[in-house]
């Protein structure tokens, strides 16, 4: 079987979130399992790569002009990579953002048709990813059949598989797309503001819709979850399919971790924490006391990862004037958020540090040296953060939602609260730093979280079964 997986970013040539490290991971193990899978995204201006070659050229018509892309192919850690080169998709963030994906998934079309001549064979499945890639359903979907005579439909091939990782980015473009793609406005379901939707337009069309958690794929068939979607969801909930992610489990190990102070496996977790522990507290020049220490990784912004309440929970915490702890925040993004941060870590310097970035190292020493991981998301696809926590012996403290639901039992592998409130969180902090009191109990939970398997093993098998019941229908 083969499969084709489009995205917009791939770890390790580009990155701006969690989608990239989907489309290496899943890619590999699908690889592993006998799925030959591709992946396809633009060759960005960032991306340089020591090892490729160009496999050929294609022609794309768009915006009533014919372009010649270039395809380039390399391979990165068993994974096939193909990436299209042209002048229109250098850039990922240049405006508007929609000609730029609408131009990149006319040329995936492009390529599908000339794959059995560039490499020898066609795909079974073309995997879809996020806003970026929604037009491809439509160019191979059921448009194809309603107007089999549009030139860039003629080559209908493979299912197609439409996954959400992020919901709150739709890729609203202008009225004018069809038109640049050479298709009847008939096919597009233009809004009331004469602008198309690559998401809703994928959902529409795609043959399987799949999302990154089970309980994310019931969530978004509500209106609280799906918003203005939510509809679609619903009525084509018999195609709509919740597959948990996976991590990384060579990358993540706390065994062979040589970002880390002290590399440790679970049976030396103990000892292996503290010493990563009084590391992190005397690097972030915090004091070097034995006190439950958080951590929170994530974007600052109060949209979806919960930092707003975080900060309220702090100030609910403050209060308790018995309780004595330790909280490490990095992360980037809202400037509001983060001059907020900064005052409370003026305000109370023993208790706080701050890094306003995102580095990979940090993380990993976060993950290493905090006792707890604080995910108080709104809401959450799946999220990898608290995989990888429990992975290096870090307890999450989540709130049941989506993924965060799906991945952590509370009082067996974390701490689990409901309402979206600051003292809710509060209240789940607190339960926390009591229940690591109880030392000989706080071993047998971290144990226990660390025994989890969150390895894309478990996760590939579900999409191979997916690919073949698609391909077969």
């Amino acid at each position: 079987m083969h499969a084709l997986f489009v995205t917009s970013e791939f770890a390790p040539l580009y990155k701006l979130g969690g989608l990239a490290d989907v489309s290496f991971s899943l890619p590999k193990a699908l690889n592993r399992h006998n799925v030959h899978t591709c992946v396809i995204l633009p060759y960005y201006r960032e991306i340089h790569l020591s090892r490729y070659r160009c496999v050929g050229s294609l022609a794309v018509d768009y915006d009533g002009q014919r372009q010649y892309v270039f395809l380039f192919s390399t391979t990165i850690e068993g994974v096939p990579v193909l990436l299209l080169r042209h002048e229109k998709i250098l850039l990922y963030h240049k405006e508007p953002m929609t000609d730029t994906f609408a131009f990149f998934c006319q040329a995936v079309i492009a390529f599908t048709r000339s794959s059995e001549r560039i490499l020898g064979y066609s795909f079974d499945v073309v995997h879809c990813n996020d806003w970026h890639t929604g037009l491809v359903p439509v160019l191979m979907g059921e448009s194809y059949k309603l107007n089999p005579s549009v030139e860039s439909l003629q080559a209908k091939q493979g299912k197609t598989i439409m996954t959400i990782h992020n919901m709150s980015y739709h890729g609203d473009g202008d009225g004018h797309i069809p038109e640049k793609l050479g298709l009847p406005r008939a096919l597009f379901h233009i809004k009331d503001k004469e602008s198309v939707s690559f998401l809703r337009e994928g959902l529409e069309y795609a043959d399987m819709i799949t999302t990154v958690s089970p309980t994310y794929a019931r969530e978004i068939q509500t209106r609280a979850y799906g918003g203005r979607l939510a509809h679609i969801f619903a009525r084509r909930k018999d195609v709509v399919v919740g597959i948990l992610n996976g991590i990384d489990e060579e990358s993540w190990d706390p065994k062979r971790d040589r970002s880390i102070r002290a590399m440790y496996s679970r049976q030396r977790v103990t000892a292996g924490k503290q010493k990563n522990k009084a590391h992190l507290q005397g690097f972030l020049r915090l004091p070097r006391v034995d006190v439950p220490v958080f951590g929170f990784i994530g974007r600052l912004e109060s949209l979806q990862k919960g930092i707003d309440i975080l900060l309220d929970a702090f100030d609910i915490l403050f209060d308790e004037e018995q309780i004595h702890w330790q909280c490490i925040i990095l992360g980037n993004g809202s400037e509001r958020v983060a001059k907020r941060i900064e005052a409370m870590v003026r305000k109370h310097p023993k208790e706080l540090a701050f890094v306003h970035a995102f580095d990979d190292i940090m993380a990993r020493l976060i993950y290493a040296g905090s006792d707890m991981i604080a995910l108080p998301s709104k809401f959450e696809p799946c999220g990898l953060v608290q995989m990888i926590a429990m992975r290096y012996g870090a307890i999450p403290i989540v709130r049941k939602t989506g993924g965060l639901a799906d991945s952590v039992t509370d009082g067996k592998t974390g701490f689990v609260f409901g309402a979206y409130t600051a003292r809710a969180l509060a209240r789940a902090m607190t339960g926390a730093m009591t229940a690591m009191t109880h030392r000989t109990a706080w071993r047998r939970l971290v144990d226990t979280a660390m025994r989890q398997d969150f390895s894309w093993r478990k996760s590939a098998k579900k999409y191979v079964a997916l690919y073949e019941s698609l391909a077969k229908a």
